[in-house]
């Protein structure tokens, strides 16, 4: 049982979240509250200053939960928290109302920009592409030379496609070779054994590898959206917690704070604990946890006698 006298919450300005070294970063506003019609897309318009400005030293780069299960989990308790919302507002006052609301905002906000990540990673590997082009590249040259030696194409016409030295370069020598073979068909069509269907399908290889080498170009725009994921993961965490926190102290005499905004690290050993996130040995990445997601149950009554806030 906890002690006789409820624990006290770390002051709270009305307009800001505080952290232990004193940074601050803003509450969400009546301009970031959602509607349940508010698209991903939208929501992430809607917080991209806040989580912008939020601090290097808030940015969560590798946690131990999965990113869609977080973002669910978030959005559903801004239904199950209206039950003790009168009673934050009468302890904490006008900063409850903006975190409830801007809660889905924020959780939808996060879940749009690990889309937006998972489209921009979405590219072909390229030493398999690379491998696909350099076979059908070989085809066509050999039939080429062939032609060469017969006499039915002019060299010089292969002169500029047999750079092979990197990527770009053959898929270069691949398309220019693909250009000979159609600008002379005319003349070469009665002597090779190449047909039309087989420079259709070289130039579906072609046209495969210059649209992931484009992708692979993009790096910046990569980091950009792998920076934007983190801050607003980061972001999400924040006003998660401060939620739960404030839950957590209206209702520790009943000890069912978890039904209302249940702990998001629930099955990987923080099974109703108050504490931050887990950091997971790796990259720079937020990690997208492969576990199986977990449906969150209510956590045991802190029976240590500490305070609930830290």
């Amino acid at each position: 049982m906890p002690g006789s006298r409820a624990p006290k919450p770390t002051p709270i300005n009305p307009n800001q979240f505080l952290t232990n070294d004193s940074k601050e970063i803003p509450m969400p506003n009546t301009t970031d509250t959602t509607q349940t019609t508010q698209t991903f897309e939208a929501a992430l318009e809607a917080r991209r200053a806040a989580i912008q400005a939020l601090p290097e030293a808030m940015i969560m780069r590798r946690v131990a939960l999965d990113l869609v299960t977080a973002t669910s989990m978030a959005s559903g308790a801004v239904g199950t928290v209206a039950e003790v919302r009168p009673a934050l507002v009468a302890r904490f006052g006008a900063e409850v109302d903006p975190l409830i609301d801007g809660l889905d905002t924020t959780a939808r906000a996060a879940r749009q920009a690990d889309i937006e990540l998972a489209m921009m990673e979405g590219a072909s590997d390229l030493a398999e592409l690379h491998k696909e082009v350099m076979s059908t590249y070989e085809r066509l040259i050999l039939d080429a030379d062939s032609l060469v030696a017969r006499g039915f194409l002019p060299k010089e016409r292969l002169a500029g496609f047999r750079d092979l030295r990197s990527y770009q370069g053959t898929l270069q020598s691949l398309l220019g070779l693909i250009a000979v073979f159609r600008k002379s068909w005319s003349e070469v069509a009665a002597h090779t054994p190449v047909a039309v269907a087989d420079l259709e399908r070289a130039n579906d290889v072609g046209s495969r590898m210059s649209a992931a080498l484009s992708k692979r170009q993009h790096g910046a725009a990569r980091a950009e959206a792998i920076e934007t994921r983190a801050r607003a993961f980061s972001l999400l965490l924040r006003e998660y917690e401060e939620l739960r926190r404030m839950v957590v102290f209206v209702r520790w005499f009943e000890g069912d704070y978890d039904r209302f905004v249940p702990s998001l690290y629930v099955g990987r050993g923080g099974r109703g604990k108050l504490k931050g996130p887990e950091p997971v040995e790796g990259d720079d990445d937020v990690v997208i946890d492969d576990a199986e997601p977990v449906t969150p149950v209510p956590g045991p009554v802190p029976n240590n006698g500490g305070p609930a806030f830290g």
